[in-house]
């Protein structure tokens, strides 16, 4: 019965990727993540704030009590709201400001403890793991679609832009 749990929450979650994720835009922060400088001290006395550098580390202010967190291996601070601890993926949330990352801790076809990956061959474009907690599930997309590694779901060959994964270098091609 576990399993079958399992096997429905992954359909239900990859379903909903499916058709969301496309047509959300990616968050940008609440405030500029370099004008929140943490040092010891809190900017406000109640909230969750980004770190200025580091994509998968915030702070916890409660009573102006500043404590240091990190997101799980694979996630993101999503940093849309001071009132909300949220990790989120990292396709999810526009970390170009605040690159670094925590120390990956990889594991058999999980690069990171969370997350979507890209198949290990590289020219297999129509099957991606999806890692939780350091174990995964292989996904295969429906026919015709490749894994899209900048938008953790399967889309068309030409938009999923991987190198050795086009509709040419699939043989999808149309010719006149």
């Amino acid at each position: 019965m576990t399993k079958l749990c399992q096997i429905a929450f992954l359909l239900l979650a990859a379903a909903a990727i499916a058709t969301g994720a496309k047509y959300l835009p990616k968050r940008k922060p609440a405030a500029p993540a370099a004008s929140v400088q943490l040092s010891d001290q809190c900017p406000e006395p109640d909230g969750f704030f980004a770190d200025a550098e580091q994509c998968d580390k915030y702070y916890s202010c409660v009573d102006g009590q500043i404590t240091e967190k990190l997101c799980p291996d694979g996630m993101v601070f999503n940093d849309f709201s001071i009132e909300e601890e949220k990790c989120d993926l990292p396709f999810n949330i526009d970390c170009s400001a605040r690159p670094k990352l925590q120390e990956p801790q990889p594991s058999e076809h999980c690069p990171r403890k969370h997350g979507y990956f890209s198949h290990d061959a590289k020219n297999v474009c129509d099957k991606f793991y999806f890692c939780v907690d350091g174990k995964y599930n292989m996904i295969t997309c429906p026919n015709g679609l490749v894994y899209n590694e900048n938008a953790g779901i399967c889309s068309w060959p030409d938009e999923a832009k991987r190198t050795g994964c086009t509709s040419e270098e699939l043989g999808f091609g149309y010719k006149a």
